[in-house]
């Protein structure tokens, strides 16, 4: 089988760059190192060759790093592949790009922002995507979102804000992308992607569409792969084709969003998108289809309304939104092997493969726990207080914050303890986001903030995945699991992005605050806040800026000038990292309760304490 898949990988060109992609990607998930490292290598000269240097230096990354002393093929170590890249190469530049960022003084430049044709340029509104599953290593630290201009885009961007693909994908689809309330305030997204290889596949609430991001080139002609429907289309009734998004309050903090159509029906998510198959519901029934084509594998019919899929390579799990049994498949046929007892979408907090962390409530208190459903098995399991709030960094590990102050960070994959530490206590924490950043963690938890009187305050418009945070910012090693700042940083209702490009260095806010103007009027503003990420400094603050009409932003960095770049409607802000010596911080005098929303007076070190 082996040699099989070897013979069909040489066959196909590199107008199949997908599909040979996907023909290697077992070997990538092999226990067998050394295999590993040989199609590490494959993988870094296949992307190279067809001109995508930005993917190959994922691979070349992987030979420079752990598999930098091993036998990578041809007899050479990992390191000499990487070596043997001409100074000027492509893929050079990506590499160079993992460069750390000067800690010292951040010098800050704004200016207004170009103007088309008399008018100040107007982002369009984006939609951010989450990546639900493994990402696998082409989409590590990668952001995805819908961009709506005059068509919606899919677009790809790398840790750096970077764009590495945009897809229109209007002509991909059977009829027009169903967005929610595209033109509401902060309307709660229901898109999310699943990734496999190169092959995102999107669900856009009432379609999923397969698009290949290996291939060249910004058309949809020959992205998208495929697109099927979920939901039943009544010939003449196109408002009854609504797509709406519901929320559903979680006891660790938030809410969820279950998708539903106009007649209250909820639909199932897609399951995972395996090397032979991708699972999706239409309404009562299953179908499983070929990644590449779209065409039949299996269906299976009368499974119930709105199930979660989840699973892997072997096991498919159709999860019911209630508490009833969960049907358990063969992934590669449909064939029913039993059922297992899966705790109910509102407790269910993530799932990876046969795997689910639930929180449940025990003896009176909640309890994480992490199960393998197949084997009905408790892998590990922590208990914690009344109160207590938990997020999830990636797929890598997940948080959980106490009303005294306690904090631990477990690791999704064996239960271990990264973080415990004793912070600040909150005594009604409504919840914590947690995020990842080179070398490190952020923790932001969130209480509920007193409102000022004659003063608005909401996060930037028309960005449907920001919300206001109030509450204090810690950050930890990677490695020691200690606190990497010296004390916390206050944030007062202040405009969270929830999807930043994760390679700066610096984690921004926005938000639109009102004030009373001449004769009572209203004059509405933009604040922006940059917090250096590694060192917790305060590296650009303004509540000033112009903010009329804000529909979107840009947030890019360049590592070759050490630049970091937020580009608003009307102005555009450039952070300049140095080395040069940080100057300390003059004190001032704390505010007064009814100050201003938002800035809060700090001690000469400029930390709260």
């Amino acid at each position: 089988a082996e040699a099989a898949r070897d013979a069909l990988v040489d066959r196909l060109t590199a107008d199949d760059l997908l599909e040979r992609h996907l023909l290697l990607a077992k070997r990538e998930r092999s226990s067998d190192e050394s295999q590993r490292a040989a199609t590490a290598a494959r993988l870094a000269k296949m992307l190279h060759d067809a001109g995508r240097p930005e993917l190959a230096a994922v691979y070349y990354r992987q030979l420079a790093g752990s598999f930098a002393q091993r036998d990578c093929g041809d007899g050479q170590t990992g390191e000499q592949w990487v070596a043997e890249l001409p100074a000027d190469d492509p893929v050079r530049k990506w590499l160079a790009a993992d460069h750390a960022w000067p800690v010292g003084q951040v010098l800050a430049h704004d200016e207004k922002a170009p103007a088309r044709g008399g008018r100040p340029i107007q982002p369009p509104r984006t939609v951010d995507l989450e990546i639900m599953g493994a990402s696998g290593p082409l989409f590590q630290g990668v952001s995805m979102s819908l961009v709506f201009d005059r068509q919606p885009d899919l677009v790809v961007q790398n840790g750096l804000g970077e764009k590495r693909l945009r897809v229109p994908l209007a002509e991909g689809t059977s009829r027009p992308i169903p967005t929610i309330n595209r033109n509401a305030y902060n309307a709660p997204a229901k898109d999310y992607v699943s990734v496999n290889s190169g092959l995102v596949v999107l669900s856009l609430g009432n379609q999923v569409l397969a698009v290949d991001t290996l291939r060249g080139g910004d058309s949809s002609s020959n992205r998208i792969l495929w697109s099927q429907e979920l939901n039943d289309q009544i010939g003449g009734f196109s408002t009854m084709q609504g797509v709406t998004s519901r929320a559903v309050s979680v006891a660790w903090g938030g809410a969820r969003h279950v998708t539903e159509d106009a007649f209250g029906r909820r639909l199932g998510s897609i399951g995972p998108v395996n090397d032979d198959g991708v699972t999706f519901q239409r309404l009562h029934d299953l179908h499983c289809v070929d990644p590449l084509t779209g065409k039949i594998v299996w269906t299976r019919k009368n499974v119930g309304l709105g199930n979660d899929l989840f699973g892997d390579d072997e096991l498919l799990f159709v999860a019911p939104p209630n508490e009833d049994d969960t049907l358990v498949l063969r992934a590669a046929t449909g064939e029913a092997l039993g059922t297992r007892q899966v705790a109910p979408f509102d407790k269910r907090v993530a799932t990876l493969g046969r795997r689910v962390l639930s929180w449940e409530i025990q003896g009176g208190s909640p309890k994480l726990l992490m199960r393998d459903v197949w084997l009905d098995q408790t892998l590990w399991s922590y208990t914690f207080v009344v109160g207590a709030r938990a997020a999830l960094a990636g797929q890598e590990a997940v948080g959980v914050f106490q009303p005294n102050g306690e904090f631990s960070l477990i690791t999704l994959a064996d239960g271990k303890l990264l973080v415990k530490e004793k912070l600040d206590p909150e005594n009604s924490p409504l919840g914590i986001f947690l995020s990842r950043y080179r070398g490190g963690y952020l923790l932001l938890t969130n209480s509920a903030a007193r409102s000022e009187s004659n003063i608005s305050v909401q996060p930037i418009p028309n960005a449907a995945n920001a919300t206001l945070v109030s509450g204090r910012m810690y950050a930890f090693e990677q490695g020691t699991g200690k606190k990497a700042w010296p004390a916390s940083r206050v944030i007062a209702q202040q405009g969270m992005l929830l999807n930043q490009p994760s390679e700066l260095p610096v984690l921004v806010f926005l938000r639109q605050i009102f004030r009373p103007g001449v004769a009572t009027a209203r004059e509405p503003k933009i604040s922006v806040l940059c917090v250096d990420k590694r060192t917790g400094r305060v590296v650009y603050e303004n509540e000033q800026l112009p903010g009329a009409a804000v529909a979107s932003f840009e947030l890019f960095g360049d590592p070759a000038t050490n630049t970091v770049t937020l580009g608003l409607p009307s102005r555009v802000i450039t952070l300049t990292f140095t080395d040069q010596p940080v100057a300390p911080q003059a004190a001032v005098p704390r505010p007064a309760a009814s100050s201003v929303v938002g800035r809060v007076a700090l001690p000469s070190d400029g930390f709260s304490k």
